[in-house]
């Protein structure tokens, strides 16, 4: 059985989850700003009122948009709360400007070994200067290994895209993930 519901539908940020009985896992859909107009107390309250039925929560944050240092404040009080809970964490997809705090904040993926299944990474056309982000899978990179982004081209004038970060930098939460065995 899998239940789709509106939990958080109050600007800056909005919240959706499917709650799926027969996998015990709850997938939360977030969108918007996370700033000082957002706390995650209903959310906790409801994640916490599944614990019986639930025991994984799925973050999709590919609609995160930006993420301030006090929504940064209010998300990371809410993931430590969900983790002592004993819930396993995944993310399922995860936005650019998410993506560039954790980096910095690699904790906003939740403790070492936490799997991120996709991401978005940035790339420019140098013809036509247009930026477009492409969501990549983590299996994709090899665990240990230099991270190389996969080729693009452009849309528009076919050209190879050129990434558009530090790709050490970028990349540097690949590092935290669960090692894969060959």
């Amino acid at each position: 059985m899998s239940i789709d519901l509106p939990i958080l539908k109050a600007p800056p940020l909005s919240v959706e989850a499917n709650v799926n009985l027969t996998t015990r896992t709850l997938q939360l859909r977030l969108a918007g700003v996370i700033n000082e107009q957002v706390h995650f107390r209903t959310l906790f309250d409801y994640v916490f009122g599944l614990t019986d039925d639930v025991r994984q929560l799925i973050f999709d944050v590919k609609g995160i948009q930006d993420i301030n240092s006090s929504g940064l404040r209010s998300w990371m009080l809410f993931l430590k709360k969900v983790q002592e809970a004993a819930f396993q964490l995944t993310f399922a997809q995860v936005s650019e400007p998410f993506l560039e705090r954790a980096n910095i904040y690699p904790d906003m993926l939740g403790p070492v070994g936490t799997p991120v299944e996709k991401f978005e990474a940035p790339y420019r056309c140098p013809r036509c200067d247009i930026r477009s982000l492409h969501l990549l899978d983590t299996k994709a990179f090899e665990s240990g290994t230099r991270a190389t982004p996969p080729p693009f081209r452009c849309e528009s004038c076919h050209t190879d895209l050129l990434f558009d970060e530090l790709e050490s930098e970028y990349f540097r939460f690949l590092r935290r993930l669960p090692k894969t065995s060959s």
